[in-house]
C-alpha cells in the first residue's frame, strides 16, 4: 500500500512527485547476494526457497537481469495474502492430517450454522 499525507485538504490529485527510474537489477553477475540484497532493500519478504527459484528463472531459464518494479510485483503477486490457492492446501495440525483444508473449514461455517428467515420472530 502506498500513502501519501497531507496537510490540507486535496485541491488536487497531483501528488506532486516524480516517479523513481526502474532499475535493472544484475543478478547475472551478482548472483543470490544481489537478489538477497534487493530482497531486504525492496522489502520483498521471499525467503529462501523464492531466493532460489528466482535466482534460477532470471539466470539460468530467461537469461536477463530482472527489474525493480518486476522482482516488487513478483513478492506482490506471490505474497500469502494474493496466494488464495494457498488455502486450499493441505493442513496438518500437531501432526495429524486435517479432513478438510482451510478454505473448506472457514465456509462450512456457513454450513454449520443455519438461522431462518423469521428466527426472532419464534423467540
Amino acid at each position: 500500500m502506498t500513502e501519501c499525507r497531507y496537510d490540507s485538504g486535496a485541491l488536487s490529485f497531483d501528488i506532486l512527485a516524480e516517479p523513481k527510474s526502474i532499475r535493472t537489477i544484475e543478478l547475472i553477475g551478482g548472483g543470490v547476494g544481489a537478489l538477497q540484497h534487493e530482497n531486504v532493500t525492496l522489502g520483498l519478504a521471499m525467503d529462501a526457497q523464492d531466493l532460489s527459484y528466482y535466482l534460477d528463472l532470471f539466470v539460468n531459464q530467461i537469461r536477463r537481469n530482472p527489474t525493480d518494479v518486476e522482482l516488487f510485483d513478483i513478492a506482490q503477486s506471490n505474497s500469502e495474502h494474493s496466494r488464495h490457492w494457498f488455502f486450499k492446501g493441505r493442513l496438518v495440525i500437531d501432526g495429524v492430517q486435517m479432513s478438510r483444508h482451510l478454505f473448506e473449514m472457514v465456509s462450512g461455517t456457513l454450513e454449520d450454522v443455519r438461522f431462518g428467515w423469521n428466527s426472532f420472530d419464534e423467540v
